[in-house]
């Protein structure tokens, strides 16, 4: 552990994407998994290819979230012993930062509070609270007209403060969640995202948040408590690790549904069934096969298509890139 201010670590946040491989060593159904995973590569290609035929920036960058999306599923199914570890955990985290349309609810994540063989920091809850933050940050914005053109001024004051609230209330959610862990590798440069989207240096908030108490004046909740530029932290510079004991039954049940909200398909999970125990360290066996299947009439390209639409900019090439890494 070591003690610095804030200022000093901010540069650290502006980090590229990181991509996470899922791995089938000590899945329930490891070779059920690999089919699937290379099912879906295999599809993931086809939707890229036409996306290139069609000379579709947007299209291409769909065909990675559906890419995001398959992939979950196919670990859900099959080796749903292994979906608190940080491997899983960090792949949906990195799933919902690097496609815009994604959203919660998404199989297993976040962790629930005190799961055997979970990642030691829950990448769910920091995910979480920043959203939180950046929803009330939004909705402040929102309201920070009502001073009117009486006082133009404080209105945009206020508005900035709003903002400051958000990138403080989501660093927070960092310090506060895994205290122990180096913040580079949980969500710093979700903050510094906010500071692009903002077009305002956290570094330069303090004389705002002096003005609004986050809490009192501007109604944040998402938070605890609020760090201000400068405070001194304690941060950790521990890895991201898995924690003890083994996972012997489906969280969820052996058959669950549930509704992605990117692209409005139900997907239904079919369990892999194991004899035995398992864990990441061994080999998993399983009887039967599982099973990830979409409810709906829309094809990949179309799915593709519908996660598309409001995915521009820097995330966009985010999904570009960590796609045709694992793609190409």
């Amino acid at each position: 552990m070591k003690t610095v201010l804030l200022s000093l670590l901010w540069p650290m946040a502006a980090l590229a994407a990181t991509t996470t491989n899922l791995t089938t060593t000590g899945c329930v159904d490891a070779s059920g998994l690999q089919k699937c995973l290379d099912n879906v590569a295999s599809t993931a290609q086809t939707c890229l290819d036409n996306a290139r035929k069609a000379g579709s920036q947007a299209e291409i960058i769909a065909c990675g979230c559906v890419y995001y999306t398959d992939n979950v599923n196919c670990y859900a199914a099959s080796c749903w012993n292994r979906v608190y570890e940080c491997e899983y955990q960090k792949y949906v985290y990195e799933y919902l930062k690097n496609c815009e349309t994604a959203k919660l609810p998404l199989p297993y994540f976040p962790a629930p509070d005190n799961a055997p063989d979970a990642c030691s920091c829950n990448l769910g809850k920091v995910y979480q609270t920043f959203l939180n933050n950046l929803n009330e940050g939004t909705s402040c914005i929102k309201g920070s007209s009502s001073f009117g053109k009486r006082d133009a001024l404080g209105s945009i004051n206020k508005m900035v403060a709003c903002e400051c609230c958000a990138m403080s209330g989501a660093l927070s959610g960092i310090y506060e969640t895994c205290p122990d862990t180096d913040p580079n590798l949980v969500g710093l440069s979700y903050v510094s995202q906010l500071e692009t989207l903002y077009n305002q240096p956290f570094s330069s908030c303090a004389p705002y948040m002096s003005s609004y108490d986050c809490q009192k004046d501007l109604s944040f909740t998402a938070a605890s408590s609020y760090i201000s530029p400068g405070s001194a932290l304690t941060t950790g510079k521990g890895s991201l690790s898995n924690g003890a004991g083994s996972v012997t039954s489906p969280g969820s049940g052996s058959v669950f549904s549930y509704t992605n909200l990117a692209d409005s398909v139900v997907y239904t999970i079919t369990a892999a069934s194991a004899s035995g125990n398992h864990n990441s360290g061994g080999s998993g066996s399983s009887s039967g096969s599982a099973q990830a299947s979409a409810t709906g009439s829309k094809s990949s390209d179309q799915k593709g298509a519908a996660m598309g639409i409001s995915v521009a900019g820097k995330s966009a090439l985010l999904v570009i890139l960590t796609f045709l890494v694992v793609i190409l």
